[in-house]
């Protein structure tokens, strides 16, 4: 690897490199659902997306759970209020990711 004397050299070198990755990951994704067509591959991307973005909610909100339930630092009733909205969140994001399909969770 080349070694450059200016830290912006060293971030268009490292920006180079996400980009190479990148590609390397979207070429392999086509090539993977090349029997899909460009539609199933449009699909599977989106999926991944969403199931990405599904997971940090639902690890949130179970943990807003066990932070309410162990600590019980506001009023009673708003916390029965807000441990039934987590509830309701992480149930919602198990449900979103059982719908996202297994080649969108085996891939992402």
């Amino acid at each position: 690897m080349r070694r450059c004397s200016c830290a912006s050299g060293c971030l268009r070198l490292r920006e180079k490199a996400d980009i190479r990755r990148r590609h390397a990951l979207i070429s392999l994704l086509v090539l993977a659902n090349f029997g899909h067509g460009l539609v199933g591959v449009f699909q599977i991307i989106i999926l991944i997306g969403t199931m990405t973005t599904l997971i940090p909610d639902m690890l949130c909100s179970a943990g807003l759970m066990q932070l309410m339930v162990d600590r019980r630092l506001v009023v009673p009733a708003s916390v029965l209020i807000l441990v039934l909205i987590a509830c309701l969140a992480f149930v919602f994001a198990i449900w979103a990711l059982y719908g996202s399909g297994r080649e969108a969770v085996f891939w992402g």
